[in-house]
């Protein structure tokens, strides 16, 4: 079974998702030090308690997330069906969650249009759509590569074998 080949997007995205989440994980310290300026940012644009705990918490789990992508960078490298499967949970997590935070983005900034903050607004409005649309571009490959029939299949063989 080990001849067996898989498509080449298995590698490609394990490659990419072991060193998107090593930077992760050795990034997330620093991401959580600056949790406090993070928070204070939308603080000044009279964000409520359930928009800031959700930084928070995004914030608080974003290692999480990164290690998870890790292990699925692994698993595929592994040439494992769980780490197709985890890859794809993922993928489809991190959508959700990329457009629940340029919703919330455009929520928060959108108070301040108008007012003495109107150009700090607009800034946090562009960078929000513009970071939030690149960000959903690497969950929806994934989602499309690792969804293929060929892929979950060979995968599948391989780990019957």
């Amino acid at each position: 079974m080990e001849g067996q080949s898989v498509p080449v997007s298995v590698k490609v995205f394990g490659i990419l998702n072991t060193i998107f989440g090593s930077f992760g994980v050795v990034t997330s310290p620093f991401t959580l030090l600056a949790m406090r300026r993070t928070v204070m940012v939308y603080e000044r644009f009279d964000a409520g308690p359930l928009v800031l705990g959700w930084i928070r918490l995004s914030l608080l789990i974003s290692p999480i997330i990164a290690g998870v992508l890790l292990a699925t960078g692994i698993g595929l490298l592994m040439k494992k069906a769980w780490g197709r499967s985890a890859a794809v949970i993922l993928a489809y997590i991190s959508i959700g969650i990329s457009i629940f935070n340029i919703i919330l983005i455009l929520s928060v900034f959108a108070k301040g249009l108008g007012g003495s903050e109107s150009a700090a607004a607009v800034g946090g409005i562009i960078g929000g759509i513009i970071g939030g649309t690149i960000g959903l571009i690497y969950p929806i490959l994934t989602a499309i590569f690792l969804t293929r029939p060929d892929v979950k299949a060979a995968l599948e063989r391989r780990s019957q074998g």
